[in-house]
């Protein structure tokens, strides 16, 4: 961390041990011996200060604080006084640090200071000077639960930290009405379950007598694993990701292993306050229990509390971090595929052919060193490859091109699309998309360049059954989907299989492959198609093959109705309202003989289905990894470089498709933008598909901060009659309504999940057409001409 100051503070044993054991190379203390600069104008400007303190019995513990910004301010250059709303009964540090206003000066206290809407954080140390509770007697508040905190401490340390981890939320007050549900070191049922939906955590500890820390955890929801929950005390788990190497927390754990945290729950309140004795796992320790860790910390909770609505804030969730790897589960949860066989074993799988399906779908064939260290693999299973080697670019604290590659291993599972024939047993293959790091590494590499990896193994028991004679298979897949069947196909007798594939137009070179190796599999297939109508001579010839391969197709969406095995035919009626395009779409109607009813495979039974009375908000997932291609904000290869014109052509068609699903599953009124008769959803359609036939030469919408600032508007707001303009859904009729409104009119209210892909990609209100990218360039524009001695936010002190 950037400082003035020249003194700096010494590493102690257990920072120095933990920087041993990882071979990481001595760098010097970036702590500040006073509070700085940068933590003092955080202090100012953030609603939640953590806060960690010691009991009498020497056991660390944890709180959250605040609820609004000015609860906590420097009273000098080295104090800092707290006022702000606490559960005086069930909260451990209200005990500590409050009750007692006689007690020690000089206790230890360490905080946080962390404002999650942007992801900034200081660390603080220092020493209680005094502390007490107040009545607020004004607000009527039962002062025998809740109290008005006050505590003063001198500060003696502190130190900016980066964003990474850290889930954005939004903070509002709230009044404290703690309830304690249970203060034994067994878990509840209902502190279990926070634990499992937990992205956050904050942790204190200790060095002896002499420092205290208290730190912020993030990752995806679940990445805190519960190990056992037995009378005398729960057991759990969390892997420590890659950081800033400073190890100051784990270094207090290595002298002093004990600690405390607080789970919060943002949106009820409630709070898990936890204390116990820790062990920190290092290498294989840490990946034999949480697999594909390097390094983890395990906590035995010797005292707990969990306690309904003691905090004095809620939060509204915002943008996930995007460093945040995935779960990593126990090894006696989960087979994880990173531990597959030995990590030293030295079977390797060579590249030896390449075979383009589409523009984006490959087939790759590898061959194995020694297949009898490994074994053959049976259909339905998937083999494991490290390309850690090839694509580990070694240690980077930040790095926001890529943000997800920084805890990444490289070891990945592709599910074997190739039945093991006897005198091939050397060879498998794989069928995968290009969508990531490895995919992308395999697309660009040349099968003559000998590429080896290391095979791990193969793993999975995924396997089709053949039933009885008059019995039919279902099988339901999407687009690549369909590999975990390729294998098994030669097993089964295809007069009993029913596959219904629903495939991109983009795609159908991967369907024309499969029917080709396959010729009785039309048969028994329904296809649906979708996508814009071709343009190209090569898409239409595939899409007429497709048709006059003996499937039955269809230029549309599967349906739930499509399942119905009882049926022998298509039913009579209408068809569903296509997507409106330049040009008609195809209708390929084909009879097909289902007789006998069976349960479907992997789904829920249409027949149980229950109607949906609102629209559905459709899965966005190929929208935002299209945009995330062409996206301005997003690196690029080459400086300068400018999207493929169909690349931002299929961002326009895929969002137009999923607006288009949307309008077609709700049958209730929506708003108009008061032009015409048609209603907003599908003019937003007609709009998308305009420019879609007709792209950009760059997509000019908002960026994602813009998105993640937004004002949230809190659900005790809301009105029963008031609705989403873009899916007409009352946003009361979600538990947890996530409703923004846009900066043109006080509102424009909208459902965060609607707005925000146009946003993205438009810019603009879809009620109004005023334009936010517009408006966000020029502030950039103005930002850059202004001088950087009169930006406010230029300090360096808090990113260390």
């Amino acid at each position: 961390m950037a400082s003035l100051l020249t003194d700096t503070l010494p590493w102690h044993d257990g920072e120095i041990q933990m920087r041993s054991l990882l071979r990481i190379p001595p760098i010097i203390n970036p702590t500040v011996p006073s509070l700085s600069y940068g933590a003092t104008y955080l202090l100012l400007n953030s609603p939640l200060l953590a806060i960690g303190a010691v009991d009498r019995e020497g056991r660390p513990w944890s709180t959250l604080w605040g609820g609004e910004v000015g609860f906590a301010k420097p009273t000098s250059q080295s104090k800092i006084e707290i006022r702000t709303p606490v559960d005086s009964k069930h909260d451990p540090l209200a005990d500590i640090l409050l009750h007692n206003s006689s007690g020690e000066s000089g206790q230890l206290v360490s905080a946080l200071v962390v404002d999650l809407a942007t992801r900034k954080r200081a660390k603080l140390f220092g020493r209680k000077i005094t502390g007490s509770i107040q009545v607020d007697e004004e607000n009527h508040i039962d002062s025998s639960r809740v109290g008005f905190a006050h505590l003063l401490v001198q500060i003696e340390a502190s130190l900016g930290n980066c964003p990474k981890y850290i889930n954005i939320r939004n903070i509002t007050p709230a009044l404290p009405t703690p309830r304690l549900i249970s203060e034994s070191p067994q878990l509840p049922s209902s502190a279990l379950k926070l634990l499992d939906h937990a992205d956050t955590l904050f942790i204190s500890s200790r060095h002896g007598d002499v420092d205290m820390d208290t730190n912020i955890r993030g990752g995806p929801p679940g990445f805190v694993r519960v190990i056992s929950n037995e009378p005398n005390g729960a057991v759990f788990a969390y892997p420590e990701y890659s950081g800033n190497r400073l190890y100051q927390t784990l270094g207090n754990l290595q002298t002093t292993p004990l600690a405390g945290f607080v789970f919060p729950n943002f949106e009820t309140g409630d709070a898990l306050y936890v204390t116990g004795q820790t062990e920190v796992l290092v290498g294989k320790e840490a990946a034999a229990l949480l697999p594909r860790s390097n390094l983890a910390v395990k906590v035995a909770v010797t005292a707990a509390r969990y306690v309904e609505q003691s905090l004095a804030f809620r939060g509204v969730a915002g943008a996930k971090s995007p460093y945040n790897p995935g779960v990593r589960y126990l090894a006696t949860e989960k087979a994880s595929p990173a531990a597959i066989g030995d990590e030293k074993s030295s079977v390797t799988a060579m590249l030896v052919k390449k075979e383009l399906l589409t523009p984006t779908i490959c087939r790759f064939r590898f061959q194995i060193s020694d297949p009898s260290k490994i074994g053959t693999w049976t259909p339905g299973q998937y083999a494991t490859l490290s390309f850690q080697e090839e694509l580990d670019m070694g240690y980077s604290h930040m790095k926001d091109d890529d943000p997800s590659s920084i805890n990444d291993d490289y070891v990945r599972t592709f599910t074997v699309s190739s039945y093991p024939v006897l005198n091939r047993s050397t060879e498998f293959e794989i069928t995968a998309r290009r969508h990531g790091n490895v995919t992308d590494y395999l697309f660009r590499t040349n099968e003559r360049a000998s590429l080896e990896v290391p095979l791990k193994g193969f793993g999975g028991e995924f396997y089709v059954h053949t039933p009885s004679e008059h019995d039919k298979i279902p099988f339901i897949a999407g687009g690549i989907g369909i590999t975990p069947l390729l294998a098994q196909i030669p097993d089964l007798d295809v007069s009993h299989l029913r596959l219904f594939w629903t495939i991109s137009i983009r795609d159908l070179g991967l369907v024309l492959d499969t029917f080709n190796r396959f010729p009785l599999l039309p048969r028994g297939t329904s296809l649906f198609i979708t996508g814009p109508e071709p343009h190209d001579e090569k898409t239409t010839e595939q899409l007429a093959t497709s048709v006059a391969s003996g499937a039955q197709v269809e230029r549309r969406r599967m349906e739930a109705k499509d399942l119905d095995l009882h049926r022998t035919a298509r039913e009579p009626g209408p068809d569903p309202a296509p997507l409106v395009t330049s040009t008609p779409p195809l209708k390929h109607k084909f009879n097909t003989n289902n007789q006998n009813k069976t349960v479907e495979h992997n789904t829920t039974d249409p027949g149980t289905a229950t109607p949906s009375t609102h629209r559905r908000r459709p899965d966005l997932s190929t929208f935002f990894a299209t945009l995330s291609e062409i996206s301005p904000d997003e690196a690029r290869t080459r400086e300068h470089a400018v999207p493929v014109p169909r690349d931002v052509s299929a961002a326009f068609y895929s969002l137009a498709e999923a607006f288009d699903l949307m309008r077609r599953e709700g049958d209730h009124s929506v708003p108009t933008s008061g032009e015409g008769d048609n209603d907003l959803l599908t003019q937003m359609i007609q709009s998308l598909l305009s420019s879609a036939e007709t792209p950009p030469r760059e997509v000019e919408g908002v960026s994602e901060e813009f998105c993640d600032v937004l004002d949230r508007v809190p659900k005790a707001s809301l009105k029963p009659s008031q609705s989403c303009p873009i899916c007409g859904n009352a946003f009361l009729e979600d538990q947890y309504p996530l409703v923004v409104r846009l900066p043109c009119h006080s509102t424009h209210l909208f459902d965060l999940e609607c707005v925000r892909p146009w946003l993205r990609l438009r810019g603009t209100c879809p009620l109004d057409r005023t334009d936010f990218a517009k408006q966000e360039r020029e502030k950039a524009e103005a930002r850059k001409k202004k001088p950087v001695e009169d930006d406010e936010e230029e300090w360096d002190g808090m990113y260390g």
